[in-house]
């Protein structure tokens, strides 16, 4: 899975926390709000987290949008 994740005014949220549901382990986002996680899987729940935002859940299926978008808290 790759994304990329933005603010409501699509500005890139670098060093947001993406995790996959059930997985203990997440990625960063880089500079450019840029991630990429690996499944097994056609569908997923992905998570996201930053400082400042609130966290968002978003069930996921193929095709799989390229964009999440959190808003601030």
């Amino acid at each position: 899975i790759t994304g990329r994740v933005v603010s409501p005014t699509n500005e890139p949220l670098p060093g947001a926390a993406v995790s996959l549901a059930g997985n203990t382990s997440s990625v960063l986002t880089d500079a450019q709000g840029n991630f990429v996680l690996r499944s097994g899987s056609d569908s997923a729940t992905l998570l996201v987290r930053r400082i400042g935002y609130e966290p968002v859940r978003l069930a996921l299926a193929a095709p799989i949008a390229d964009t999440v978008r959190t808003r601030v808290v």
